[in-house]
């Protein structure tokens, strides 16, 4: 299994996944029980029990495309809606 997410080239865990799925789902309003890991590897994918709704955590937004820049950071009022489905 991967590493948990922390150095470089470390992996992500379905569990730090979880974790991270269920504060990204509070910043947003939405309801985090019973989704369901679609797949974790470079990023997981989970299902959204209470939404018509996929989440996409990524290990970090510097992995994330700006602009067409490497390794730029999304601006603060998209993170939200890049990490869970939904627009700002």
């Amino acid at each position: 299994m991967a590493s948990d997410v922390g150095g470089a080239g470390a992996g992500l865990t379905s569990a730090t996944a979880v974790r991270l799925l269920k504060l990204a789902c509070e910043a947003v309003g939405l309801d985090d029980r019973g989704a369901v890991l679609i797949r974790v590897g470079e990023n997981a994918l989970f299902r959204l029990a209470s939404a018509l709704v996929v989440v996409r955590i990524a290990r970090s937004a510097e992995y994330l495309p700006e602009g067409g820049q490497r390794g730029g950071r999304l601006p603060p009022a998209r993170r939200g809606g890049s990490c869970c489905g939904t627009s700002s």
